[in-house]
């Protein structure tokens, strides 16, 4: 049986803290669940051939949905009461397909979901059906976005930086902001 203890402190409709606390977890110190938030609720997953999920790796519990990506690259969606709908998107290298999946973010007000694939130079986009939906988000050696107030963030580790044609050998824009239409607004 797949489930997730989420622990959420509500902001906004929308927004939500969450806090996974692994089973090997071993703390001395006593904390106690209503410091790390107001509402604690606990969802447990349905379970059958089409959503069997393996080892999760980020869950997003967004507007009356729970995103579920597992290590297998396994992308689901199901409602908050745990019920499966649907996979979005797929495995495999052709449009609107993902081999590796890095991350995974949200965009409410666009209603579109956003996966960051190994080999590809963009983002993909999918709406909450599922759908692939082209998207103009550059992606190339990124490891990690996130979407806020509508825009794009998109790191590249040091590492990456460092290997590129860069002369002078400094680690510059490890961070890129981009708009929606896929416009660079700022390096850091």
């Amino acid at each position: 049986i797949a489930a997730i203890s989420i622990f959420t402190n509500f902001l906004q409709k929308d927004q939500c803290k969450t806090f996974v606390l692994k089973d090997d977890l071993k703390n001395t110190e006593i904390v106690n669940l209503s410091e790390l938030a107001a509402q604690v609720r606990f969802i447990k997953l349905e379970y059958n051939p089409d959503c069997a999920l393996s080892f999760i790796k980020d869950a997003i519990i967004f507007s009356e949905f729970v995103l579920v990506c597992d290590v297998k690259n396994n992308l689901h969606l199901f409602n908050q009461d745990g019920k499966f709908l649907h996979r979005i998107g797929k495995i495999g290298r052709g449009p609107g397909e993902y081999t590796n999946i890095l991350s995974v973010d949200v965009d409410t007000k666009a209603k579109l979901i956003y996966v960051l694939n190994n080999s590809s130079q963009k983002l993909i986009a999918y709406d909450y059906q599922g759908n692939f939906i082209s998207s103009p988000i550059p992606c190339t050696d990124k490891i990690s976005f996130c979407i806020y107030n509508e825009k794009f963030y998109l790191h590249t580790p040091s590492n990456v930086m460092l290997l590129r044609n860069n002369p002078d050998k400094k680690t510059k824009n490890q961070l890129t902001e981009f708009n929606s239409k896929g416009d660079l607004l700022n390096t850091y």
